[in-house]
């Protein structure tokens, strides 16, 4: 069980990456308020937000994505996530997975393995093939396990990890 001292600490540093990295991309965009990232911080919240710059995903050396139509999903309890679209994504490297999950905010989740010139990566990418409530925008988006790639880069910049289950090989 995530003591509460624990839960606040993630919460505060996903703010802080809201804060420091995404907030200057954000500002003016679909009239979200990101000024307290306070949102992200409330019981069972979640929105998306567009994001046009640039935003490359490398895995094992290699750019495994390239899109300048992706969103950022915000969910309490959660690392920001950068959903692409795709056909934005080297779709010549997914492979269908049979995993399935279910998010009580999100819907049923599929995934692919991804394979690279070096090693195959086991359910490495998600997608919600008929997302609900306010995650509808995420229709026809894939997102990457950012705590399991190289880095993803948003115009260059460097997106901070942020430590999840995922991160000590749970997923």
């Amino acid at each position: 069980m995530v003591s509460s001292a624990s839960a606040r600490r993630r919460r505060l540093a996903a703010a802080a990456v809201v804060n420091d990295v995404l907030a200057p991309r954000l500002v003016g965009r679909d009239a979200f308020d990101i000024a307290g990232a306070e949102q992200a911080c409330l019981p069972f919240w979640t929105g998306v937000q567009s994001i046009n710059d640039r935003t490359r995903i490398i895995l094992d050396g290699e750019q495994v994505a390239d899109s300048r139509r992706g969103v950022f999903l915000f969910e309490t309890g959660h690392p920001v996530r950068h959903y692409l679209p795709i056909s934005d994504s080297r779709l010549d490297m997914f492979a269908p997975s049979r995993y399935i999950s279910r998010c009580p905010y999100k819907g049923i989740s599929n995934y692919y393995h991804v394979t690279t010139s070096t090693r195959r990566h086991e359910n490495l990418v998600w997608y919600y093939p008929e997302p609900v409530h306010e995650a509808e925008r995420i229709k026809g988006l894939v997102c990457f396990h950012h705590e399991l790639v190289d880095k993803i880069l948003v115009d260059g910049v460097e997106i901070p990890k942020e430590a999840t289950a995922a991160s000590d090989g749970y997923f």
